[in-house]
């Protein structure tokens, strides 16, 4: 009973200071050439918003070439690192319809 009330304490307190769940993860080291939103940077169209207009539109997919993750798979750890993915249906949560955020 006291550890489960000490591990409720110390989760209470963790999110309230930001470092439950809900929080970023810390950004890890990277390799070489590759960004902080894990992959590699001259492609981030987060670091490197330019390549948004340069790229031009995804037509198959209806968002920005520099942005699709379904014609890129890199993008998909690009928008976990940033904390802007739906696991429950697998893309964006900026770009989810679907959860209506």
């Amino acid at each position: 009973m006291i550890r489960n009330s000490v591990f409720l304490l110390v989760l209470a307190f963790g999110v309230a200071a930001g470092c439950g769940p809900t929080a970023a993860p810390a950004p890890a080291k990277t390799a070489a050439g590759v960004c902080k939103h894990d992959v590699m940077d001259a492609d981030c169209p987060f670091c490197h918003p330019e390549l948004i207009e340069k790229l031009g539109f995804c037509k198959e997919h209806d968002v920005s070439e520099a942005e699709c993750w379904i014609c890129k798979p890199s993008m998909i750890a690009a928008y976990k690192a940033k904390g802007d993915w739906c696991g429950e249906h697998a893309l964006p949560e900026s770009k989810c319809k679907l959860c209506g955020k």
